[in-house]
């Protein structure tokens, strides 16, 4: 062995060998977890089959594979595509289905239609919505009353609900029941303090009516805040009921279930769509209440979703931010 290579072996040798060693070992480790965390062609073309049209077009996996991509780390497009497989993409024919379904839990305290002849409607269930003019709740009321061969005279705005119930009762006698209908209850916040403004405002009314909340689906969190407010209401005859409490897997990131194959795979996760969600809503990066929650519907987005599933960053941005299914706001 030469001098000079005994002692350089000696002296750094042994440590310099043990190091490329060590970050050879550490470079195939990461290049393993780089090619498990990689996507393929063939998931990202069955979760396109798996979702039908949102506003009127299907997403396919162009657009899939375009909307992940926007991050550069392979591990990080992994972790938006299994947000993605996990989110519940609702189809029309869904919707429509847990319209019958609702209706299905008022029937029994209904008296009994019986139908005399063929397009015969009945008319003593009113319904409505109390999410304001142009959002998704009119819709929901136009079709709940059509899947349950309710009038459609029997549908009434909420603006002009007062005059149109008088009418009603004029012509009809007072209904059976009102239905108020909805998509979703996330935080609870929010369609509770429009059921109590909305009793509030027409309580002479609906004396003898009763009032039945529906949604297509709700969280825990949302149905005990509801129930605990009408629960306090003893004027009114007043329920609430939702098709579907979502479970754990209907949320990003659920405080009371594991959904992610690891913490830190979690974390990386939540840093994630905190830095991504921070570029569209500073104040609400996971979407309003913190609630990160992975539901679409047909044609809308509910704002507790993530708001990378439905939003734009902002203009002011540097990193541009192009969402999936966008959302159209009123």
């Amino acid at each position: 062995m030469l001098p000079i290579f005994r002692l350089w072996l000696v002296d750094v040798g042994v440590s310099q060998l043990f190091a490329d060693a060590l970050n050879e070992e550490l470079a195939n480790d990461i290049l393993a977890q780089e090619n498990e965390a990689l996507v393929k062609s063939e998931e990202v073309a069955a979760l396109s089959q798996q979702w039908t049209t949102y506003r009127g077009r299907h997403i396919g996996t162009d657009e899939i594979r375009s909307w992940y991509q926007q991050t550069d780390s392979v591990r990080d497009q992994r972790i938006l595509f299994e947000l993605l497989k996990r989110t519940k993409v609702f189809s029309e024919a869904h919707i429509r289905e847990r319209l019958r379904a609702a209706h299905s839990i008022l029937r029994p305290s209904l008296p009994e239609f019986v139908t005399r002849r063929r397009g015969e409607r009945r008319k003593d269930v009113v319904v409505t919505y109390i999410d304001g003019e142009g959002k998704s709740g009119a819709s929901h009321a136009s079709n709940y009353a059509e899947e349950n061969r309710i009038s459609a005279d029997c549908v009434l705005s909420r603006a002009a609900f007062g005059d149109q119930f008088r009418k009603h009762v004029e012509i009809n006698q007072s209904p059976a029941a009102v239905v108020i209908i909805d998509d979703i209850a996330a935080t609870g916040k929010s369609l509770a303090s429009n059921i109590c403004s909305f009793l509030d405002e027409f309580r002479s009314l609906l004396s003898g009516v009763k009032v039945r909340v529906l949604t297509l689906v709700a969280t825990e969190a949302a149905q005990s805040k509801i129930l605990a407010r009408i629960g306090e209401i003893d004027e009114v005859d007043i329920d609430f009921r939702s098709c579907e409490i979502l479970p754990p897997e209907a949320f990003a990131f659920p405080d009371n279930a594991t959904v992610w194959r690891s913490s830190e795979e979690e974390a990386r996760a939540r840093a994630l769509c905190n830095d991504l969600g921070v570029r569209i809503y500073p104040r609400s990066p996971l979407g309003y209440g913190g609630m990160g929650l992975l539901v679409v519907f047909p044609t809308t987005v509910p704002n507790n979703s993530l708001p990378i599933l439905h939003s734009r960053s902002r203009t002011s941005s540097q990193h541009r931010w192009e969402p999936l299914f966008p959302r159209v706001t009123n």
